[in-house]
């Protein structure tokens, strides 16, 4: 192999070289963004049962708010009938 050949051969295997040292970063950046994907997922889980409990919790005080009126009505009518 010539001496211009050799250099050739290195000039490709150094890119090559820095191409693998590149896909090792962007390896690296798309850990990172499946981590991230992950934590927000896990957070959106636990917002959404706490959302799902705020429901919960609104929909029985208004069932007693309910009750009390209704019974706070039929309170007051009792009252002018009699």
């Amino acid at each position: 192999m010539t001496g211009s050949q050799q250099t050739q051969l290195q000039v490709i295997r150094d890119r090559d070289a820095e191409f693998d040292t590149e896909l090792d970063e962007i390896g690296e950046g798309i850990q990172d963004l499946h981590e991230l994907a992950q934590r927000q997922g896990e957070e959106v889980q636990r917002q959404n049962q706490m959302l799902e409990n705020t429901s919960s919790r609104i929909d029985k005080a208004q069932e007693v708010c309910d009750l009390l009126l209704n019974g706070t009505y039929f309170c007051a009518i009792s009252l002018c009938n009699c």
